[in-house]
């Protein structure tokens, strides 16, 4: 998700609380206390103990795949798909019974590891040698009594999600958790390395005359690669297939313009359609409020122009750009998995050009948005007439706090753990209520790093900490959300 960094001198803990050392042996801030917080190595795994002997199983209502049990029946296909049924978007499971997504995101048993070697006076324990501050997975070893325990945590992660109320793996899960339980799950490949870019960007360069051909062997060779990504093709369990997420679009042409159009594929294309549109360098000047004098002079822009005009003309090339990422991500995807769901790459936010929701909306079967807000009873792909309508997947929401030793809250802070828990009621409870969205996922499954990860943030908005203790009140409520999935609470 995009967010604003914040530094260790947040407000929750003033700056002078950071004596060193300050992050303590099990990765928690040393010098405040609250209820969760673990002080003895024994109490990991007295949690396990207890949490699976009080672990709810899933919710009465659900069927196998977390779908409407005794709700409409309709065609079982042996795939998730989506249906309009009276106005409304659904989910259908395999089996034929409404489903909505209600999903975590990030679920892995290691995220974003600190670099110890960087400040090794701010820990109490004294880093590797390669520096990697492992916490998440020594505590994990801790809790699971032994060195190899990714197959039983990964099934226990199953247990919680079902007995939480969650019944979809939601994207950047670990590859070998589909396969350790029956859990729906959506799978997010990664952007294919050698596909062409607009140099020191993430920006493709769709009019590169290589780009589609090495966007789709890169995906293929990660379905080779990944067995995950290649039984996800005959897997009745998995929901579908995504690539890339928050994708620049409103910088791509800025980035573009700044270019030099000999090197630039995109800029040279985008220039190939201004000469043949605009006959003299006079029509281009009225049209853009100009006063370009040579061709040369228009081939040198370097930023774009101020007027109308050029802004109905770097619109239209948008949405050619879009429309030819898009088409190749389908296909991309459709020929690794055919009969699987295509969820577009999300974007971050709703505030995106028109341009962007049509080119998506034309190519793939789910729209998908992350987004930093508290309602999404009102969301709607912001689509033109023309496009095709589709539905939409809040793939990421959060609240966050910083009542439990973390330094930063995110993007949408909340006072206390009982605010969390209202708002994720509240947000989930829209987008139930929304005839456009098919579901939505909490980003994420556990806390970020007390110091942050390489981007910054360093986020208290987990459903679980750094020891893998859950946030009682936030699960609480997600199971509360999980019972009434289809049915008003």
């Amino acid at each position: 998700m995009v967010t604003p960094r914040y530094s260790l001198a947040s407000p929750a803990i003033p700056f002078a609380a950071l004596r060193h050392p300050f992050i303590d042996r099990f990765g928690q801030f040393a010098h405040a206390e609250w209820p969760e917080k673990v002080h003895d190595e024994r109490e990991f795994a007295q949690d396990l103990a207890r949490e699976l002997a009080e672990l709810p199983p899933a919710p009465d209502s659900w069927d196998d795949y977390g779908g409407w049990r005794d709700g409409p029946s309709l065609a079982a296909t042996g795939a998730f798909r989506t249906e309009r049924i009276d106005g409304r978007w659904h989910l259908v499971t395999p089996s034929g019974h409404l489903f909505f997504s209600f999903g975590v995101d990030t679920l892995r048993h290691q995220t974003d590891v600190s670099n110890g070697n960087r400040h090794p006076d701010w820990y109490e324990t004294v880093p590797p040698r390669n520096g990697a501050m492992s916490f998440t997975h020594w505590n994990l070893q801790r809790k699971f009594g032994r060195s190899d325990y990714l197959s039983a945590y990964y099934g226990f992660i199953h247990r919680r999600l079902a007995g939480w109320g969650f019944n979809t793996i939601g994207r950047w899960g670990a590859w070998r958790l589909p396969a350790a339980g029956r859990t729906p799950y959506l799978l997010l490949l990664e952007s294919p390395a050698k596909a062409p870019r607009l140099p020191g960007t993430r920006i493709y360069d769709v009019f590169h005359p290589d780009f589609e051909s090495r966007f789709r062997s890169g995906v293929a060779e990660q379905a080779r690669r990944e067995p995950a990504i290649a039984n996800a093709a005959t897997d009745p369990f998995c929901l579908g297939l995504s690539i890339d997420n928050e994708l620049p679009v409103s910088v791509m042409l800025s980035v573009m313009m700044a270019q030099d159009f000999r090197a630039s594929p995109a800029k040279n294309a985008f220039l190939e359609r201004i000469r043949a549109k605009y006959p003299t360098l006079a029509a281009i000047n009225d049209a853009w409020g100009t006063k370009l004098a040579t061709w040369p002079e228009l081939m040198s822009l370097q930023i774009p122009v101020p007027g109308a005009g050029f802004a109905s003309d770097a619109e239209e090339f948008r949405l050619e750009w879009l429309r030819r990422y898009f088409r190749t991500a389908r296909e991309a995807i459709k020929g690794i998995a055919p009969e699987r769901l295509f969820f577009a790459a999300a974007f971050a936010g709703m505030e995106q050009a028109e341009s962007a929701w049509d080119a998506a909306a034309e190519s793939a079967d789910v729209l998908v948005v992350d987004m930093h807000g508290r309602d999404a009873s009102t969301l709607r792909p912001l689509c033109s007439p023309a496009a095709p309508e589709r539905p939409l997947l809040v793939g990421a929401f959060t609240f966050g706090c910083r009542d439990r030793g973390m330094f930063a809250a995110g993007p949408v802070p909340m006072p206390s753990q009982l605010a969390r828990a209202e708002a994720l009621r509240a947000f989930a409870r829209g987008a139930l209520d929304n005839p456009f969205v098919i579901g939505c996922h909490w980003f994420q499954y556990r806390d970020q790093p007390l110091i942050g990860r390489d981007d910054g943030e360093a986020f208290e908005i987990g459903l679980v900490d750094v020891c893998d203790r859950p946030y009682p009140d936030v699960v609480a409520a997600a199971r509360e959300i999980g019972e009434n999935l289809y049915s008003k609470p």
